[in-house]
């Protein structure tokens, strides 16, 4: 019976490794798992192999009585059931993850963590106590009177975690439902035979099956996000076409140029310039899917405000200020937002419209800030009154789907309106 129960481990323990060792190599090598949830996954293998790595260790020592067994044997213990904690952490913490993405918020991260200390003292404890397990004269394993605890407490996470899962369970997928639930049922019954049963690594094996299923779903769910970007980003070109082909402006352009070469040549060629440069930025920004230095984007915005200040002369103004120039921004990000200031700032206010465009950074990011002192407008209208603010949606929509980026807009009527652009720093910078 107990050489059995050693080739049960043994055989369960190297087909557990070799999987997660698989596992991390595609986590690493395939870069459409991203974020917090590429980390979670890289860091649940890394912590299920060194749960089975110490089991091996354990199964091979117990009931070696030699003078260094017994100092392993309880280091060995004492890391596996560190690293079942820990992988019970990192599943609360995935789902924590998984919430933020689909913009729901917890409060359950400040549980994570009290768990995380509470496990990690009664574990301490029980090195000195017995109170989990203990080792005999002859290093062999025994369960103490607490030993149920030690398996409850991992219990207990997942179950809350499940719970809040089911409680957001709107904004998942029922596919991605089902998977938790699954995961749930093959971690719980491990656990419950564990207490029962503990020289058979349940907890391992079933952590191991759990991981291929998540792994799974990961990949599932990272390549519908990939597609519905995709999608998104074509419906938003076809957008972008509409909104960028102006009749209106293209027409007075030729005209304030047609006057132009009449009575100065040299100011005309300057506007023809400018003019054929904005059309080539536009053009450019619809076959384009990803994003272009902030630079390339403000010349952009200069060529198209030369074309109205020789339209509307002192009524419009530009002021640009880069703090920052060395980060990336989705094209037609800041350009038509300034198109909207000063289309809006002109057409409402007698005396036009000052736009003041800034660049910055902090730890978290690069910003661009467009200024505008016109008429303002009430933010909670705008998102619902169709295409008068298209620019400003898709600009959003651009800024989310291609930089992960999102847009903050600030208006008071009368004052003027604020638009924030921010952009997140790249893994590694």
């Amino acid at each position: 019976m107990e050489e059995s129960i050693f080739y049960i481990n043994i055989i369960s323990d190297f087909y557990g490794i070799g999987f997660c060792i698989v596992g991390l190599i595609i986590v690493f090598v395939w870069g459409s798992i991203i974020g917090n949830i590429r980390m979670s996954t890289a860091v649940a293998f890394g912590m299920n192999i060194t749960a089975i790595g110490a089991n091996l260790v354990y199964v091979f020592l117990q009931g070696n009585t030699s003078p260094y067994a017994l100092p392993i044997l309880l280091i060995a213990r004492y890391v596996e059931f560190s690293a079942w904690y820990f992988m019970a952490f990192v599943f609360a913490q995935y789902v924590i993850d998984r919430l933020s993405s689909v913009g729901s918020s917890t409060r359950f991260k400040w549980a994570v963590w009290g768990y995380i200390i509470l496990v990690t003292f009664l574990l301490d404890v029980a090195q000195f106590n017995g109170m989990y397990y203990y080792f005999d004269s002859n290093n062999v394993f025994h369960i103490g009177k607490f030993y149920p605890l030690s398996q409850v407490l991992s219990l207990s996470v997942l179950v809350i975690s499940v719970l809040i899962i089911l409680y957001h369970r709107k904004k998942f997928p029922p596919f991605e439902i089902l998977i938790y639930l699954l995961v749930f049922a093959l971690s719980s019954t491990a656990i419950t035979l564990q207490i029962f049963i503990h020289n058979i690594p349940f907890i391992s094996i079933a952590l191991t099956f759990a991981m291929i299923v998540l792994f799974v779903m990961v990949f599932i769910v990272q390549v519908r996000s990939k597609n519905r970007s995709e999608k998104s980003l074509a419906a938003m070109q076809l957008l972008l076409a509409e909104s960028q082909i102006q009749p209106h402006f293209l027409y007075n352009s030729l005209v304030a140029i047609k006057q132009l070469c009449k009575e100065n040549p040299q100011s005309a060629a300057d506007a023809i310039d400018d003019f054929s440069s904005y059309l080539r930025g536009n053009m450019d920004a619809l076959s384009c899917d990803h994003c272009i230095p902030i630079e390339t984007e403000i010349s952009h915005v200069k060529h198209y405000f030369a074309l109205e200040k020789r339209r509307f002369g002192d009524r419009v103004e530009l002021k640009i200020d880069l703090e920052a120039d060395s980060f990336d921004v989705p094209p037609l990000t800041v350009q038509p937002l300034v198109e909207n200031a000063v289309k809006y700032g002109v057409l409402q206010k007698t005396d036009g419209v000052r736009v003041t465009v800034r660049t910055f950074c902090d730890e978290a990011g690069s910003y661009v800030e467009i200024t505008d002192d016109g008429n303002g407008f009430d933010t909670e209208v705008h998102k619902s009154d169709g295409k008068k603010h298209l620019g400003l949606a898709m600009v959003g929509e651009r800024l989310k789907t291609m930089a992960h980026g999102k847009i903050d807009i600030k208006s008071t009527i009368g004052e003027g309106t604020v638009i924030t652009v921010f952009v997140p720093k790249k893994a590694g910078e």
